[in-house]
């Protein structure tokens, strides 16, 4: 795989590194010192809550088309396909219809509600800042995961498999608006570090040199803005990341007392206040 990852922000050692205020709980499985990913259970204030099943993209940025570079046009339209055989939670869905969602960004399907906890923990990482340069406390230097993709929690698509989805998008070609998404599974939550199941959809645009698609690969939760980041501006796509070791990846995540924590959640409630 071409390393680029560099042209827009510098990646160091391992692991994640957690800046938190004085007196604030450290984010749950994560060890500053040894560089370990993990997940983010006591990172937020206990008022960020579930989100509400989306039908609009969260943050304008991730909506990029970008033509002629190996991404699909972008199209508000979504196919809808009759998938045969599949069966969710023991339910009969032989004539399931699938309809992936209608979204700008990357949407993030949950697709498993045994663990009630495990959503929100997935929702907490995503919404925490993070920066992958040692020591600034420059807001601008700081990305959310949040800004990129779509979190969706809907029960048409629990129980939703790697190739349901990309039965409903297939490689001879697809109206998708997106030429990837997530899937948060079972196992998605029953590791520490949330790693999303992330599959490529993506449609090679005429005239371009055939790309085959990657199989689907985990992404942990705290690197999806780095990978959403890169695959906007074309520096690394989505599936160039299929083979990433993870760990020598390292995130600065800002935890709650932080400046810049503080100041992102500011700009949530004028957001808020603004709508």
């Amino acid at each position: 795989m071409r390393d680029r990852r560099g042209a827009l922000r510098g990646h160091a050692d391992a692991g994640v590194v957690v800046e938190r205020g004085r007196g604030e709980p450290r984010i749950d499985g994560v060890d500053a010192e040894a560089g370990q990913s993990a997940g983010v259970q006591a990172a937020v204030p206990a008022q960020m809550g579930e989100l509400a099943p989306c039908e609009v993209a969260l943050g304008a940025r991730a909506g990029v088309a970008l033509r002629g570079a190996g991404r699909p046009a972008r199209d508000p339209c979504a196919r809808v396909l009759s998938v045969p055989g599949t069966r969710v939670h023991g339910m009969n869905h032989d004539r399931r219809s699938i309809r992936l969602p209608r979204t700008d960004a990357a949407p993030v399907l949950r697709t498993d509600v045994t663990d009630l906890g495990g959503w929100a923990r997935l929702l907490r990482a995503l919404e925490m800042p993070v920066a992958f340069e040692e020591g600034s406390q420059d807001i601008c230097d700081y990305d959310r995961a949040i800004s990129y993709v779509t979190p969706i929690d809907e029960e048409k698509y629990r129980g939703l498999l790697p190739e349901t989805v990309l039965a409903a998008a297939p490689e001879s070609g697809h109206d998708l608006p997106y030429d990837h998404l997530y899937l948060a599974d079972a196992e998605t939550f029953a590791s520490d570090d949330l790693p999303l199941l992330g599959i490529d959809i993506h449609v090679d645009e005429a005239g371009d040199e055939p790309w085959p698609r990657v199989k689907p690969f985990r992404v942990p939760a705290l690197h999806v803005a780095s990978v959403e980041i890169n695959d906007s501006i074309a520096n690394l796509f989505f599936r160039e990341f299929h083979d990433s070791d993870w760990a020598d990846f390292e995130v600065h995540v800002a935890g709650p007392g932080t400046a810049v924590y503080e100041e992102f959640r500011q700009m949530d409630q004028e957001n808020d206040d603004d709508n």
